[in-house]
């Protein structure tokens, strides 16, 4: 979609190089951004990421709508994510949808934001919450604050009703 999207994919790709991903799409594309603050920008010849993360996600700022496909290994559904205090940019590494209310139970009330694009957010402080579903493809940033004594290990299947 034009302008900023939050992204990532459940998808290992078999060539990590942002460069060789996103070429299908390089007419289109403004730039990448990593959490952090790592960019790739083809038209002003910045490549500051290097390689695709697929633990984390990224913003990606298009002109006109356009699609990447990956190609590789599908990433374990179970993968397991260490969160610390500030913003967390992780994967959706789910292949199929899921009711995020169900899995942000597990994070304790440390737990400040969850974004997935300026439309779909989770604020715990205020009770607001206009998620809605996760899709495959997503990006989500986590922010946690306050004392946290140890990394909070983040599980997105874990909390899952049958």
């Amino acid at each position: 979609m034009a302008g900023w999207n939050l992204v990532s994919s459940p998808v290992v790709p078999n060539d990590l190089a942002v460069e060789t991903l996103f070429n299908p799409i390089v007419d289109n594309l403004i730039q990448i951004r990593s959490a952090d603050g790592s960019v790739y920008s083809p038209s002003e010849n910045i490549n500051d990421i290097g390689n695709w993360n697929s633990m984390s996600s990224y913003q990606i700022k298009l002109s006109a709508d356009a699609a990447v496909e990956f190609t590789g290994e599908l990433m374990t559904q179970d993968s397991e994510f260490t969160l610390q205090e500030g913003w967390n940019w992780i994967t959706y590494s789910r292949t199929d949808t899921l009711n995020p209310q169900h899995t942000f139970l597990q994070i304790p009330e440390n737990i400040d934001f969850v974004v997935v694009d300026e439309d779909h957010k989770f604020h715990s402080s205020y009770g607001f919450n206009t998620l809605g579903l996760l899709y495959p493809g997503d990006g989500i940033r986590i922010k946690l604050s306050g004392d946290i004594e140890n990394d909070i290990h983040f599980n997105l299947m874990l909390n899952v009703p049958e």
